[in-house]
């Protein structure tokens, strides 16, 4: 078994029976942490030992690209769309903050995950799947997202996340700093 098959496992099982104990609390929210540059192999194996694996143990995997999310989200805003594609390539920068704060005030991601939670209430096991997180970068990052939902969230989370962990903190991409304040488990 391979060291990343092996970690799926173990989040998965968390997962499947979260500890009522854990000092962050109880929301079955777990991050599988990859390093950023194996990003494709994580790709693969979401979409098939990892949604096989889900099931096997008793979950209904509900896979959600947070990349497909922010795509949609710029295709079809249609109060800003004509203003980002207007924006030539030298003030990429403007454009990158423009999207970043339309994300910020609409609270697009949260509000995004808990639709789709609702519509899966009311069928058992249900499992999200949060990939593709490294698109959402530089516009979001996964903290914001937990911290405004954490409360909110009914159904387990597994967030497929590119970056480092050390003990319970966690670096997004690699490239920012440690970041202790998530309040869900690393595997």
């Amino acid at each position: 078994m391979s060291y990343y098959e092996q970690k799926l496992n173990e989040a998965l099982d968390y997962l499947y029976k979260p500890s009522l104990l854990t000092p962050t609390g109880h929301k079955p929210i777990a991050y599988f942490v990859y390093k950023p540059k194996d990003a494709m192999i994580i790709a693969q194996m979401a979409n098939s030992y990892l949604k096989s694996r889900a099931e096997y143990i008793g979950f209904k995997p509900i896979i959600v690209s947070l990349g497909k999310l922010l795509n949609d989200f710029v295709s079809n805003n249609t109060e800003y769309i004509g203003l980002w594609n207007s924006v030539n390539a030298s003030r990429e920068d403007q454009l990158h903050k423009s999207i970043r704060q339309e994300i910020e005030r609409t609270k697009f991601f949260e509000n995004e995950l808990l639709r789709i939670q609702e519509e899966h209430l009311a069928e058992p096991n249900t499992l999200f799947i949060l990939k593709d997180v490294e698109m959402i970068h530089p516009y979001y990052l996964m903290n914001n997202i937990e911290t405004n939902i954490y409360n909110k969230i009914q159904l387990p989370i597994l967030v497929l996340y590119p970056g480092e962990a050390q003990g319970t903190a966690r670096s997004f991409l690699s490239i920012y700093g440690q970041d202790g304040n998530y309040r869900s488990l690393n595997f």
